[in-house]
């Protein structure tokens, strides 16, 4: 069942626009003047002098090369325009290994300082089909940059279904003043997304390192609640959770905390004691009261990186199949395998081209026998897009199961992304 097809050329995973520069020596040149200068005995005083000027010159421009040059060549990111073109930029988000100790603030304090750093966001989504009616959902946002980049939830700049992105997104600064905004890239995976305003000089948020979270500290959230009219709304409790997983779309192990967040606070900010962004209000669950949920700020940084490089995911991997964990109860009833029993196969990928079909169970994953949908995800985080991983399929038919092993090249992931 596909070991018998031929392999995808490793040539298929390779840049085929690779192209060699030349460089030319700009200081290469003819001296005009030397056939004029006079040679004649120099006294040792103008020799010294000579070389004082020369060594003064050579330190001089020195000094200005070091002077311009660029301090961090690994801080660098590259933001995408719309001719698919790269400018590059300074670092947006900085994430301290520790938290300060002696610099816990005031909630007073914290309002004070983080509440010009949070936007209110106002979308609209008009459908093609005029009988259906206009969309429009008001959201938070986090200033991550002076000349105008903005994280928020993916949800909040896209249409109910999560299909197409919203037709016009502003963002309401806390002077009250109104910017259109670009949308730069959105990940539905994580619910995220990042946002560019024609805007300079803005107060951007401090970043916090959500790592370093204990359950029991104070938490504040600031956002937007129900609607631009309550902008810059403060509520406070405290971290009730770290690493939460709860039943929805996204992979994200969230921060939970009491500090009550409503619709509107999605995509505002979870805060520290210290005033320091350590979460991006995501969700709360509908029928109960003080239980929401952030995604932490170190989980977040990585993501939106590569939205602003890329303007999606460009890291992510996948075999191009849905699956469902078969529970030990059938397998221990019906003698079934253990393992991942696949839903469905794209069929512009290479697990479908080597054979792989709905119904069969993946019972291995380079020799490692599957035992939770963590450890499947885990598996696939230090993996690239073009490497090459070993499945171990069982395929029952009119009862009688037959083992294969086939290799399957491990694709780019783009299905969070909205184009």
């Amino acid at each position: 069942m596909g070991e018998e097809k031929k392999n995808i050329d490793n040539n298929d995973w390779k840049s085929l626009n690779e192209k060699d520069i030349d460089y030319q020596d700009i200081f290469s040149g003819k001296d005009i003047y030397r056939d004029n200068i006079k040679h004649r005995k120099k006294s040792p005083l103008v020799t010294v002098l000579i070389i004082v000027f020369v060594l003064i010159i050579a330190f001089g421009l020195l000094f200005v090369a070091l002077f311009f040059a660029p301090e961090n060549r690994q801080n660098t990111s590259y933001v995408g325009n719309q001719n698919g073109q790269h400018k590059e930029v300074n670092q947006l988000i900085t994430i301290p290994k520790d938290i300060p100790q002696d610099d816990e603030l005031s909630t007073e304090e914290i309002a004070e300082k983080l509440i010009p750093s949070i936007v209110g966001i106002k979308s609209v989504y008009e459908p093609e089909n005029k009988y259906e009616k206009v969309q429009d959902a008001t959201a938070s946002g986090i200033v991550m940059s002076e000349d105008g980049y903005i994280i928020t939830n993916a949800h909040a700049v896209l249409s109910s279904d999560k299909k197409n992105l919203c037709q016009s997104v502003e963002v309401h600064l806390s002077d009250k003043s109104v910017f259109n905004s670009q949308i730069i890239g959105v990940d539905t995976v994580t619910d995220l997304a990042v946002l560019k305003i024609s805007a300079n000089n803005l107060t951007v948020a401090p970043f916090g390192n959500s790592d370093k979270l204990k359950v029991g500290q104070r938490a504040v959230a600031i956002g937007s609640p129900v609607g631009l009219e309550l902008s810059g709304s403060v509520t406070q409790g405290i971290i009730s959770g770290v690493s939460r997983e709860i039943e929805n779309e996204s992979a994200v192990k969230y921060i939970q905390t009491d500090a009550p967040i409503n619709p509107g606070n999605s995509g505002g900010a979870l805060i520290n004691k210290y005033g320091q962004v350590v979460g991006i209000n995501a969700a709360k669950i509908q029928s109960f009261e003080g239980i929401g949920f952030a995604i932490p700020i170190n989980e977040a940084k990585p993501i939106i990186d590569d939205i602003i490089k890329n303007g999606c995911v460009s890291d992510r991997v996948r075999i191009g199949i849905t699956y469902q964990l078969i529970q030990q109860d059938i397998v221990e009833n019906m003698g079934v395998p253990s393992g991942m029993r696949v839903i469905t196969v794209d069929e512009k990928t290479d697990a479908y081209r080597k054979g792989i079909r709905p119904g069969d169970i993946i019972t291995m994953i380079n020799g490692k026998k599957i035992e939770s949908t963590e450890q499947v995800s885990q598996m696939f985080k230090d993996n690239v897009v073009g490497d090459v991983i070993t499945l171990t399929v069982c395929r029952i038919e009119n009862g009688n199961p037959s083992t294969v092993e086939v290799k399957v090249h491990l694709e780019m992931d783009i299905s969070g992304s909205v184009q």
